[in-house]
């Protein structure tokens, strides 16, 4: 056997390295997603479907896949937070994220009678 060949110097090709830190904020984002469901249009669900499946399924790859997901979900204060997952054979990104309302608001006048 060639050293190229010897197993334990190669990562698992079917498993993606990923943390319990990393576990846990996937199945924070399919919750995410899974909440929106009933908001999404036909093509977005498809999409959707796609994502969760191959979420569902980390850190074991998804052989075929190929497919990128991005949402953002408002929140009660006029901000909101975001997702971008891209997951594909033998790559998987997850970008979260918060961002405030860029509206300007009025400061309260505190001298009113």
């Amino acid at each position: 056997m060639n050293e190229e060949d010897d197993p334990s110097d190669r990562a698992d090709a079917g498993r993606f390295p990923l943390s319990i830190d990393d576990i846990t904020k996937v199945e924070e984002v399919i919750n995410l997603v899974r909440d929106q469901l009933r908001n999404m249009r036909p093509a977005h669900l498809r999409a959707a479907a796609s994502i969760l499946l191959a979420l569902e399924r980390l850190p074991a790859t998804t052989p075929g896949m190929q497919v990128t997901f991005s949402f953002q979900q408002p929140n009660f204060d006029g901000n909101y937070g975001w997702a971008d997952i891209t997951v594909s054979e033998d790559n998987f990104s997850l970008g979260l994220g918060l961002r405030r309302s860029n509206r300007w608001r009025r400061p309260r006048d505190t001298n009113r009678i």
